[in-house]
């Protein structure tokens, strides 16, 4: 097993190289630059050179890239040009709200999409099984921005039941500590509850296949012919293995997650790597935008890891193989 992992985090560690250089000529090549945020009627030409100079922005791009590699190798990723910091502290800084976002959702997905699974595969062929598999295909081809648009204008605008933007409420510092955990929580569930419904569309078709596939397996009905309650061979023997390919999905839905996660965080003002990345794109701010990258590639390498150690350990045959 941990001759597995090290292989994987070598080949992991080469695409994301590869992965960097490719933003890096990219964003660079893209039309405009950083000093645009500088501009104004007085600054004159050799200021604007200096500047240039400054940020060594004057040079071939060749130069940059090796200049900035050389930086990377050392555990510096530049400093943001808009924001004036160093460009990792300005997401680390904000990837604990990211996280708490993204985990929320991902609770709300799995929750969502395994009941729903379970209850389709449980009454299959029924009215109800039908209705939550066109519910799943509408969550499923839904735009994840046009489900946040719908359930803003409903819960927040027209009902107000929820908060629009923001993580807290103004003078949010000053409320007690469960005051103030609750107010957080409020602000969540708007934003977290769009994040799991778009994507457990996916989940709930996985589920129900999944167990409706492996609750005709003979290791099925043998546990059936030992008298064992229908709870527990849905429980204990069909749901795990039918969890399986639900496990592989997970790192390639973690990337699909974050990309959600960004729009989420932009409509919503929800202060997060997300919205960072919106705002250092819009300003061109380079080291902002390849940290970033970097940190998003290492989160989908960490998920796909997981996602194997998980399958190992759920299929005997995997670990075996490994």
């Amino acid at each position: 097993m941990l001759r597995f992992v090290l292989r994987r985090l070598g080949s992991s560690a080469l695409l994301l190289f590869f992965v960097l250089t490719a933003t890096f000529f990219l964003i660079h090549l893209a039309p405009g630059e950083p000093l645009r945020l500088f501009d104004n009627p007085w600054m004159t030409a050799d200021k604007r050179q200096e500047l240039r100079q400054l940020y060594g922005l004057d040079r071939p791009i060749t130069q940059q890239y090796f200049s900035w590699l050389s930086a990377v190798l050392r555990g510096e990723w530049g400093y943001s040009i808009a924001l004036e910091r160093p460009a990792f502290d300005v997401l680390k800084e904000r990837l604990p709200n990211t996280a708490l976002l993204v985990i929320a959702g991902v609770t709300v997905e799995h929750v969502v999409g395994l009941l729903l699974g379970l209850v389709a595969a449980v009454r299959a062929g029924s009215l109800i099984d039908r209705q939550i598999r066109i519910l799943s295909l509408l969550l499923f081809s839904l735009p994840i921005f046009c489900l946040a648009l719908v359930a803003i204008e409903l819960l927040a605008v027209r009902w107000q039941i929820f908060p629009i933007n923001q993580m807290w409420s103004d003078q949010a510092d000053q409320l007690p500590f469960v005051a103030r955990l609750l107010d957080l929580l409020h602000h969540l569930a708007l934003p977290s509850l769009i994040l799991g419904f778009a994507r457990c569309g996916a989940v709930v078709r996985f589920v129900r296949n999944g167990l409706l596939d492996v609750m005709g397996k003979d290791y099925i009905r043998t546990a059936r012919a030992k008298g064992l309650s229908p709870s527990r061979v849905l429980w204990v023997h069909a749901l795990r293995n039918a969890l399986i390919p639900l496990v592989q999905r997970f790192g390639v839905a973690l990337p699909i997650l974050l990309s959600g996660s960004l729009i989420i965080e932009v409509m919503f003002s929800w202060p997060g790597v997300g919205l960072a990345v919106f705002q250092a794109i819009s300003q061109r701010d380079y080291p902002v935008v390849l940290a970033s990258t970097a940190l998003a590639g290492a989160m989908v390498v960490l998920g796909s890891l997981m996602a194997d150690v998980l399958q190992a350990w759920l299929d005997p045959r995997v670990r075996d193989a490994i």
